[in-house]
C-alpha cells in the first residue's frame, strides 16, 4: 500500500522535498541521483525511496514508480 494522503518526504538533510497526495503519488522537488529520501508520517519515519542512478532524462517530464521500502525498528533512533 501506498504512504497515506499528507505523509513528507525528506531529504538527508531533513529538508521537505514533497507532500504525498491522495492517489499515493508526490511530486519531488530537488532530488539528485542515488540519494535516499524517506517518508515520514504519524510522527515516525514509515519507509524510504532510493532515487536512481543515474536519474533518468525522462523523468524530468514523466512519473517514475518508486517503491517506498519499510524500515525496520529502530533504524536511525526514530522508526517503527
Amino acid at each position: 500500500s501506498e504512504p497515506p494522503f499528507g505523509a513528507t518526504v525528506l531529504n538527508a538533510r531533513k529538508q521537505e522535498t514533497g507532500i504525498v497526495n491522495d492517489g499515493g503519488s508526490v511530486y519531488l522537488s530537488g532530488i539528485n541521483a542515488g540519494e535516499r529520501m524517506t517518508v515520514r508520517w504519524d510522527g515516525a519515519v514509515q519507509c524510504e525511496v532510493q532515487m536512481p542512478t543515474p536519474l533518468p532524462a525522462e523523468m524530468l517530464a514523466t512519473n517514475l514508480l518508486l517503491p517506498c521500502r519499510a524500515l525496520s525498528a529502530g533504524a536511525n533512533g526514530e522508526e517503527h
